[in-house]
């Protein structure tokens, strides 16, 4: 693919952040394969890795604008602390690189030394799961807010048992926040929640596809692609879901038994909204009240151009968890997350948070899309559709059961 303008990468030597003082990493060259093509070749040393704990990640930035970020294992095995080592990597972008004035910015992290299940991870590729704790969110956000987790494999967090408030900070319309007020749900089991909705790259691999797509959301999902025609509270009959539930090899870590075959399914709004809450209550965005803040955070009516963009490019949530403010499907669809739930007079009063309400032809969807506005993005609010003839963003969920 050829450039009609040459893009310009600046390496920047400087350290911006880590969570180690002693090893570091410096880019020593960017350079743009020739003839132009959208594969960016990096040269870098690392310093002060002498075993495989760490992790390099680069980030492009166009005007601070997250363009896409690779990252590459570092192996200092044998190594002196003073020993330089140079290396290269390669970022693939998915889209046409017409730029000039692109930074790529180095960070290291510590990787692979988290006690613990914060994240449960899938390989598409060998169909196994492995949990993952984590040293610092941050450190996790760098790892997992990558190609490899938006193409390849998915990574979930891990959202705690107990009790939840969900919905506020006012009534509204129906299709904006549904006058769904501030009430209180009980998440009686841990459960982990997809950190980026599905893009087509991992919706592809889950449809037993091998068209490599892309870390865009999919256009074409519906409910009967994703779950059959199984309904709410039946376990997922075909479509991606049986996929992954049957597919699964080897044992669930946590229970050293064979994976629950219908434990990966899509959430009720309640384990949607607690998990994009992250704790925090009376606010409608991730950013607070502030309505010009969530540029930052999510691709709206206000910011988006109408276009859905690649996952992980705004900010996260407290949790690490990215997309939660639009960016679901382009604007003459409905758009939105779908949920298991098909009642929302139910849903707004129900205890039980991670029980389906309602059966139904019909179900509820959150987040907005990228042609809604601010307050159709909104934490609380959710749109009502039919199954039949929508097409919807996928968030995955999985609970033991």
């Amino acid at each position: 693919m050829k450039l009609k303008t040459v893009m310009s990468m600046v390496g920047v030597a400087a350290l911006a952040w880590q969570i180690d003082a002693a090893p570091s990493v410096e880019i020593t060259g960017v350079q743009q394969q020739y003839p132009w093509t959208n594969t960016v070749d990096i040269s870098y040393n690392v310093t002060g890795v002498t075993n495989k704990e760490y992790f390099a990640v680069f980030e492009a930035r166009h005007e601070g604008r997250l363009l896409g970020a690779v990252t590459n294992e570092l192996d200092g095995t044998g190594q002196a602390a003073s020993a330089v080592q140079s290396l290269t990597t390669q970022w693939f972008p998915d889209f046409d690189l017409k730029k000039t004035g692109v930074t790529m910015t180095p960070y290291i992290y510590r990787g692979g030394v988290g006690a613990g299940d914060d994240y449960l991870i899938i390989d598409l590729e060998t169909w196994k799961v492995t949990y993952e704790g984590m040293v610092t969110q941050e450190d996790s956000n760098r790892k997992y807010n990558t190609d490899e987790y938006k193409t390849r494999k998915i990574a979930m967090r891990k959202i705690p048992a107990g009790q939840y408030t969900i919905g506020g900070p006012e009534t509204g319309s129906c299709n904006e926040e549904s006058g769904n007020t501030a009430h209180t749900v009980t998440m009686a089991k841990d459960y982990y929640f997809a950190i980026f909705p599905l893009t087509v790259a991992q919706y592809n691999r889950l449809n037993l596809s091998s068209s490599p797509g892309s870390s865009k959301v999919p256009m074409g999902a519906t409910w009967n692609t994703v779950r059959g025609s199984a309904g709410s509270t039946a376990v997922p009959g075909s479509g991606i879901l049986r996929n992954l539930n049957t597919r699964l090899t080897g044992n669930d870590p946590h229970i050293n038994k064979p994976f629950p075959k219908n434990g990966f399914d899509i959430p009720t709004c309640s384990m949607w909204e607690a998990a994009a809450r992250a704790g925090v209550t009376g606010t409608r965005w991730t950013c607070g009240n502030t309505e010009s803040d969530l540029t930052n955070y999510g691709w709206y009516s206000g910011n988006s151009s109408n276009t859905p963009h690649d996952v992980g490019l705004k900010r996260p949530n407290a949790w690490g968890i990215y997309e939660l403010h639009g960016n679901q499907s382009n604007p003459s669809s409905p758009g939105g997350e779908m949920t298991l739930d098909a009642n929302v007079n139910q849903w707004t009063t129900t205890t039980n948070g991670q029980t389906p309400v309602g059966s139904s032809n019909n179900i509820w969807t959150k987040g907005g899309n990228c042609g809604k506005g601010a307050k159709a993005c909104s934490f609380q609010a959710c749109y009502w559709y039919t199954k039949s003839g929508h097409n919807f963003m996928i968030r995955l969920v999985f609970m033991e059961r």
